[in-house]
């Protein structure tokens, strides 16, 4: 069986990549969404440190996002004519994602998250800036998978039509790189 780079962003805020065991075809979302408690993980790093476990189990609850590190590791099977989706959403410990979701033509938000499985797949995924963990700018995230425990809330959101950075760089001319610092207004 194959084996995938898979990254883990925890509901403690630590950050761990491991290999995991995925066969040909399984997406991220059904391959953690069948875990019955643990995952099987191989060459486990906890970041930032350099130190790796030859192997370990995470609990499946603890993963706040999951994302594979290499191509190849489908975020859920291919949905027909579905379409993303911009949206807003709030993740416990008050971190605010920006991202995509695959919605069919006429599905509620609410029936696609009522349907999605305990793990959400999102597209191209920005961390807003925030305060916990502190964070002064946006982080790109890219594709990854949401555990339904940690969502909060969710709204819709015209603004993740447009790369991270490319709507401040239409409105103020400026060429904006993604993780460009913002500025806090209140300071």
């Amino acid at each position: 069986m194959p084996r995938r780079k898979l990254r883990f962003f925890l509901r403690d805020f630590r950050l761990a990549e491991a290999f995991a065991l995925l066969p040909d075809g399984l997406s991220l979302s059904s391959y953690l969404a069948n875990r019955r408690g643990y995952l099987h993980l191989l060459d486990l790093q906890w970041h930032p440190s350099a130190e790796r476990i030859d192997f370990a189990v995470l609990r499946t609850a603890q993963v706040m996002y999951a994302a594979a590190v290499e191509k190849g590791v489908p975020l859920v099977n291919t949905v027909p004519a579905a379409k993303p989706h911009g949206v807003e959403i709030l993740l416990e410990g008050g971190l605010f994602l920006r991202g995509g979701l695959m919605l069919s033509p006429r599905q509620r938000l609410g029936d696609f998250l009522e349907a999605a499985g305990a793990f959400v797949p999102l597209h191209g995924v920005t961390l807003l800036r925030s305060g916990r963990p502190p964070r002064g700018h946006n982080v790109t995230w890219g594709d990854i998978v949401v555990n339904q425990d940690t969502i909060q809330a969710v709204w819709e959101s015209d603004e993740w039509a447009h790369a991270p950075g490319e709507r401040l760089a239409e409105e103020t001319g400026a060429n904006v790189a993604e993780d460009q610092p913002l500025t806090n207004e209140s300071t």
